[in-house]
């Protein structure tokens, strides 16, 4: 048990569950607690019973996994090739390269993978991780894929204006018109 004399203190504002980190790995802590005074003539609790807990063990970084990808017109296909003791892979894909608002899917083994619902002749940035308990993560992959197909298009069509150019005129050249601007 440890006598504290070569102890660090933490304090925090309130009570519960707090997280210290910083530790290192594969070593023993003792922990021990009190209330401390709020700055009257009050005094400090008396401190709780030390207990004790070990960290766990840190057992390396793992490998960046392999990434192939694939697309369709509404979907990325993309290849995990294994790293060795990952737990899972974490895969985040958006149309920003930033991957701010990115979306993520977790897939617990290697192998092909599906992302459908994507939106037709549009750049995605994907990236790839590996993680595991007891491991850093992975170093990201990050690669682009655009899906295939021209990307989905709007045609605004001023029916009045359209109709009133055409109203003294030839009415079959308007509904061609009319055809053609719906058709794009």
């Amino acid at each position: 048990m440890d006598d504290f004399a070569s102890s660090q203190t933490a304090t925090f504002p309130t009570s519960g569950a707090k997280t210290i980190s910083g530790l290192d790995p594969s070593t023993t802590y003792y922990f021990r607690a009190k209330a401390l005074a709020d700055g009257t003539s009050r005094v400090d609790s008396a401190w709780t019973a030390a207990v004790s807990k070990k960290t766990s063990a840190f057992l390396g970084v793992l490998a960046t996994p392999g990434l192939a990808l694939s697309t369709t017109k509404t979907a990325i296909v993309a290849k995990i090739t294994a790293t060795p003791n990952a737990a899972k892979y974490v895969v985040e894909y958006g149309t920003d390269p930033t991957f701010a608002n990115c979306l993520t899917k977790a897939y617990p083994t290697a192998g092909t993978k599906t992302i459908s619902g994507l939106t037709s002749g549009t750049a995605y940035f994907v990236r790839i991780r590996a993680t595991a308990p007891g491991y850093a993560d992975s170093d990201p992959l990050e690669l682009t894929a655009t899906t295939t197909g021209a990307p989905a298009s709007s045609a605004v069509l001023d029916l009045d204006a359209a109709f009133e150019n055409y109203l003294d005129e030839d009415f079959d050249e308007f509904w061609d018109l009319l055809a053609e601007t719906v058709a794009k």
